[in-house]
């Protein structure tokens, strides 16, 4: 953990289908972009149903792997169909340890 992470929750609409909704912490590269370090994907009651990890690279039930860079946090109010919320490093790294745990991480 640096001090420096962001720690998101991003729910994406999908028409037609139900809702993805992603736990990241994300390294910031610039006021543009950020890479993913971690993430857990939730599914139906908030439960984990997924995990991503960069280094070392550990991928489960997510249905791509995620890109290497991404738009800041900042800027997806300029995406469709994408919302965000902040959270903190601490309940960040609860829905992680139970992903680890699952997956055996």
């Amino acid at each position: 953990m640096s001090p420096d992470f962001l720690y998101i929750k991003t729910t994406m609409d999908i028409p037609g289908a139900p809702a993805v909704v992603h736990i990241a912490e994300l390294e910031p590269l610039d006021g543009q972009l950020c890479r993913p370090l971690r993430m857990v994907e939730l599914g139906a009651g908030e439960q984990v149903q997924g995990a991503y990890r960069r280094h070392p690279v550990a991928l489960h039930n997510f249905a791509t792997t995620p890109q290497d860079e991404i738009v800041h946090p900042d800027h997806w109010g300029e995406l469709d169909g994408i919302s965000a919320s902040s959270m903190t490093a601490a309940e960040f790294e609860t829905l992680w340890l139970e992903a680890e745990q699952k997956f055996q991480l």
